[in-house]
């Protein structure tokens, strides 16, 4: 209740000791409640059940829409374009080959003193390459009219993963010259996860359930050809 002391709430907590029983008056004050910070307690009420319509909205964005436009299913994989902010994006782009040529004879050094971890993550990406993930660029290709970027890259190692024990994690954020990077120029577009409390609720409803996990499910979707450019590594 409001009160000239601010939101007040107030109750009675019992207690058990080993000969009574007994009740402690509990009175918590709060100065100041803005209206918002009120209706953040009643959108709690509301997680997983939001109207339909804020979840429909999502698909009115121009990045889903492009999307949508542009997603294909090639040779088992589905093929996606990259989502530029603007058309002009591509071209403020610059090559950034000598800085990733940097940061990978700085991160050779790190390998070559860890030669298990070193023949380990090669392997990543000779499975890359055998799952037809990455591929080499022809040297004739090297020198095009797409943009150029090239991605750094560093092992994480997780030894209690059943599936992935080392991964590569690519840096999109690494600067050009110019001070941007590929990040700079894609647009994150709107969440398409599903909420975790309505999935979670979800469980309630049957007896069983059941979960899985789709091995290197980001590296099964493809890049469209004149976007693959800017995916380069060293």
């Amino acid at each position: 209740m409001k009160s000239v002391f601010g939101y007040v709430l107030s109750c009675r907590l019992y207690e058990t000791t080993h000969t009574c029983m007994y009740s402690v008056p509990q009175l918590l004050c709060i100065p100041s409640v803005s209206d918002s910070d009120l209706c953040k307690f009643w959108d709690l009420e509301t997680i997983g059940v939001k109207p339909r319509e804020l979840v429909d909205s999502y698909s009115e964005t121009k990045v889903f829409k492009e999307f949508e436009s542009t997603v294909k299913f090639v040779n088992g994989r589905y093929e996606v374009a990259l989502p530029w902010k603007d058309d002009s994006a591509k071209e403020k782009l610059l090559n950034n080959e000598v800085i990733a040529h940097k940061r990978l004879s700085k991160f050779m050094v790190e390998l070559e003193q860890d030669k298990e971890l070193k023949k380990e993550y090669q392997k990543v990406f000779d499975s890359y390459e055998s799952d037809h993930m990455i591929e080499e660029v022809p040297r004739q290709e090297i020198s095009g009219v797409n943009p150029v970027y090239y991605m750094p890259h560093r092992p994480v190692v997780k030894l209690s993963s059943s599936s992935t024990k080392i991964r590569s994690v690519f840096d999109a954020s690494a600067s050009c010259y110019n001070g941007v990077s590929l990040n700079d120029y894609l647009s994150s577009g709107p969440s398409l996860n599903p909420d975790l409390v309505e999935m979670l609720i979800c469980f309630r409803c049957w007896p069983i359930a059941v979960t899985a996990d789709l091995r290197k499910a980001f590296l099964q979707i493809s890049v469209q050809e004149q976007d693959r450019d800017v995916h380069r590594f060293l």
